[in-house]
């Protein structure tokens, strides 16, 4: 799971690199544990999911900035955000995982992932 986290990030700063953008930032948008009740799925999703994003955007160079309960409530993400050439921040890309989607299609993609990798 982490390795795709890695791919889509290697996509989102390559393409962002053709637009000249070279300074990154990233905020991890974690849940607030206070509050499990107000998120769909497990914790232990979370807690594989929210680790396995900030593992990718360190392996990028990135140092995640966790925002404790900044996550919706279907799932963390991973927000880049560019700077311009005057230092400011702008969000562009959006890594994210969808707990409420998978059940309520009934997929079983979260389970296989879950299940193959190792944290």
């Amino acid at each position: 799971m982490e390795d795709e986290v890695v791919g889509v990030l290697s996509m989102i700063r390559e393409l962002l690199g053709d637009f000249g953008f070279t300074e990154w930032r990233a905020e991890l948008s974690a849940r607030d544990p206070e509050r499990p009740q107000d998120y769909a799925g497990e914790p232990a999703e979370w807690n594989h999911a929210e680790a396995a994003l900030a593992s990718a955007a360190q392996r990028m160079g990135l140092q995640p900035k966790r925002m404790e309960g900044e996550a919706v409530f279907y799932g963390p993400k991973v927000d880049v955000k560019v700077v311009d050439a005057i230092g400011r921040p702008w969000q562009l890309s959006t890594v994210q995982f969808d707990f409420n989607s998978r059940a309520a299609s009934g997929s079983a993609t979260w389970e296989a992932m879950a299940a193959s990798t190792a944290l």
